[in-house]
């Protein structure tokens, strides 16, 4: 201990040993931070198993709420404007499908329930008229 609540580093068994402690040790810390700088990450297990577990439960618990048969006119001058920024604040994911009845579209918002009542409510004010959204399908 140093005396201010700080370790030494001194103390950990690589620096125990001396330089050559840590060029035996080298190798492989090269090989992980080339890895990490790659971007290519699936040798190595970042997250802790509560980590995990909670991002298995999140994925299972994803919700979907679809508003059919909303027209190209609403997509192109209200929704497309303010997706960006719905998407950001709700956390919600957000698509546009064509509808299969025709030159409709449908909007479909993918997430936990709390996103997907944030990013309900934030497209219903960038519409103004819930009407032209069409119905919502849960």
């Amino acid at each position: 201990n140093t005396g201010y609540g700080r370790k030494s580093t001194t103390q950990h068994p690589i620096f125990k040993v001396g330089k050559t402690g840590l060029q035996i040790h080298l190798p492989r810390i090269k090989h992980t931070c080339a890895i990490f700088m790659s971007g290519n990450n699936e040798g190595i297990i970042t997250l802790s198993q509560r980590e995990q577990r909670y991002k298995i439960i999140r994925e299972n618990a994803m919700e979907r709420r679809t508003f059919l048969g909303v027209q190209r006119a609403v997509i192109s001058d209200l929704v497309l404007p303010a997706i960006d920024g719905i998407s950001a604040e709700s956390k919600c994911s957000i698509y546009v499908d064509k509808n299969q009845l025709g030159d409709v579209y449908d909007i479909v918002l993918e997430g936990s329930w709390r996103a997907i009542s944030i990013a309900s409510y934030l497209l219903k004010q960038a519409v103004k008229d819930e009407s032209k959204l069409g119905r919502p399908s849960d």
